[in-house]
């Protein structure tokens, strides 16, 4: 197979009630593009057969087994890093915002002049039904605003599940990459301000309810270590490169 145009990542951890559609989504969407498109699943240690659903697909889709459970971000950097596509795309399991507008972020990456697009739900006119519980939306604003507040990213919404990237910006900046939680976000897109490259954002609204494996308690005390490590790190320099950056 020629190089592709496009891959689509998708980390996967215990998806199984949904997986199977998800895929058959992917790979329908893959069929219809301009380019080749390569699906890639990045398992992130499921146990409950997702690995398995994944291969029913066969060579329609990359799987990328996993061991023992890492984290949203580890799964994500090992599938980003895989890439064959000369444009990456990572989005959620459950496509929580569609396949169209994948279509439509890859354009903008495309035509817009920029290096990366992000996701954003800052204008969010999802329906009501499918909108998060409003601890989630609580939780979600007093986390940007900490955000904001201490690193620099030049996002206001860094955790949209929805991100792509020209293929050479995305291994320089998921090689330097440091956090496997869900907080790999913030950390991407603060070395991606620290190197200045072109950011578009793409305005999203979620066309079906989330399957969040996100806990609040559990999961948000550790995205704020995450987030602390990760102001050390730039404060010590230890996402600079020698050689020339992305």
């Amino acid at each position: 197979m020629s190089e592709p145009r496009l891959t689509l990542v998708i980390p996967v951890y215990n998806a199984a009630p949904f997986l199977r559609q998800s895929l058959q989504q992917a790979v329908a969407f893959a069929e219809q593009q301009p380019g080749a498109c390569e699906v890639l699943v990045s398992d992130d240690g499921s146990t409950d057969g997702s690995a398995a659903i994944a291969a029913e697909f066969g060579d329609r889709v990359r799987m990328l087994a996993g061991g023992r459970r890492r984290g949203k971000g580890h799964a994500v950097r090992v599938g980003v890093l895989a890439a064959s596509g000369r444009l990456v795309v990572f989005t959620d399991a459950d496509l929580p915002y569609g396949l169209e507008a994948v279509a439509l972020l890859v354009r903008q990456l495309e035509d817009g002049g920029c290096d990366l697009v992000v996701g954003s739900r800052e204008n969010d006119c999802s329906p009501p039904e499918v909108r998060p519980v409003w601890t989630r939306r609580v939780a979600s604003r007093v986390f940007a605003g900490l955000v904001r507040r201490v690193i620099p990213t030049g996002v206001a919404d860094t955790q949209c599940g929805l991100k792509g990237y020209r293929r050479a910006v995305a291994r320089a900046l998921f090689s330097r990459a440091r956090i496997d939680g869900f907080a790999f976000d913030v950390e991407i897109l603060s070395i991606a301000h620290a190197c200045g490259l072109r950011l578009g954002r793409f305005p999203l609204a979620a066309v079906r309810k989330r399957h969040s494996s996100v806990r609040l308690l559990r999961d948000g005390w550790h995205m704020l270590l995450d987030v602390a490590r990760v102001w050390r790190n730039h404060r010590l320099g230890r996402y600079r490169r020698d050689e020339e950056g992305p």
